[in-house]
């Protein structure tokens, strides 16, 4: 994925769970890490997609394997990410297995919605000024195992 203003290229990385950071050199059609290489994530956590806000200045990161959101900052000017917070995706009495898959940022950049396969839900946070997340509650989908969603 590409962050705001074209210069930085981002890749989820499940396996080593890490967000990998990239300079984009457009000249040369190459990719160039970043002198910040990569944002780490809970390990185990399994990163699978994530989001800007409209401004810039947050990302919105969905783990797959334990079903939970992880938010940061971000640095435009060096290509940086800094985890600020992590938080479940799933209501504390659900016991039975599910697995993260999508996430996307309202247009207006105040909510931030993930889907989770298993509880067949989207769960839906406010973003707050400083960019941590609010709980606000799950939409069930009335469908099993939602991937993406617009």
């Amino acid at each position: 994925m590409l962050g705001p203003g074209n210069k930085y290229a981002f890749a989820a990385d499940l396996g080593v769970d890490k967000i990998l950071i990239y300079q984009l050199d457009l000249d040369a059609g190459k990719l160039i890490p970043n002198d910040h290489p990569w944002a780490s994530i809970t390990p185990g956590a399994g990163p699978r997609h994530f989001a800007f806000t409209p401004n810039g200045e947050y990302a919105y990161l969905i783990n797959e394997l334990d079903s939970t959101m992880t938010a940061f900052t971000y640095d435009a000017s060096q290509g940086k990410l800094s985890q600020i917070q992590t938080v479940p995706t799933l209501p504390d009495d659900f016991e039975d297995v599910s697995h993260c898959a999508d996430v996307h940022v309202s247009p207006s950049g105040k909510f931030v919605y993930g889907s989770n396969r298993g509880h067949d839900s989207l769960v839906i946070f406010k973003i707050e000024d400083t960019g941590h997340l609010s709980y606000v509650g799950h939409q069930l989908t009335l469908g099993q195992n939602p991937r993406n969603f617009a």
